[in-house]
């Protein structure tokens, strides 16, 4: 490796040991949850779904998180993930919007739905999962358009980091989904 090399991956690490450092000594910035009755999901594809009454204060709160986020979704009460997994293989061969892909071994013993991050904006990305958002090739859940058939009763948990966490942050998603085991998305 040479000198040049060397010198911008020692700054790499110092630069993940000191927010690491941070993250240790002060501990996350937020942490939030809410429940999302997927049974109870309007229609927001034409209207603002921050602005609905049963939603305002969620994306209030979510707004608010101006950090990078990790999250994931819990599946609530006892529920057939065999039925969660056949209908989204049902509403993906419809094709109407991108989502996640499904893992290659699913374990279907599990209590968590996906694992995901984003670097700024949680309130979009969960907006996106929701299936309200109008670019139809943005990946998400797309739950509107499968999960509210199924009735599916989930937590949205939310860990908002000090800015600063975005590059380290890939590493959290990684250890999250090997402990919680999603039933969808990739995280070999």
């Amino acid at each position: 490796m040479t000198e040049n090399n060397n010198n911008f991956l020692q700054q790499i690490i110092d630069y993940a040991i000191l927010h690491l450092q941070l993250l240790k000594a002060k501990g996350i910035k937020r942490e939030l949850s809410y429940p999302l009755q997927c049974g109870s999901l309007e229609d927001f594809n034409h209207t603002d779904i921050r602005q609905a009454p049963a939603y305002e204060k969620m994306f209030a709160e979510l707004k608010e998180a101006d950090g990078p986020v990790l999250y994931w979704f819990d599946i609530v009460e006892n529920t057939d993930t065999n039925a969660i997994i056949e209908a989204l293989k049902a509403y993906k061969l419809r094709n109407e919007k991108n989502t996640p892909a499904l893992r290659s071994r699913i374990e279907y013993d599990t209590s968590t739905l996906y694992v995901g991050k984003v670097k700024t904006g949680v309130w979009g990305r969960v907006i996106q999962h929701l299936g309200f958002y109008r670019v139809p090739q943005t990946q998400g859940l797309q739950l509107y358009y499968w999960a509210k058939e199924q009735g599916l009763c989930l937590t949205l948990n939310v860990l908002e980091f000090e800015k600063g966490m975005e590059d380290i942050l890939p590493i959290f998603e990684y250890s999250f989904a090997k402990k919680l085991r999603p039933l969808i998305g990739k995280h070999s």
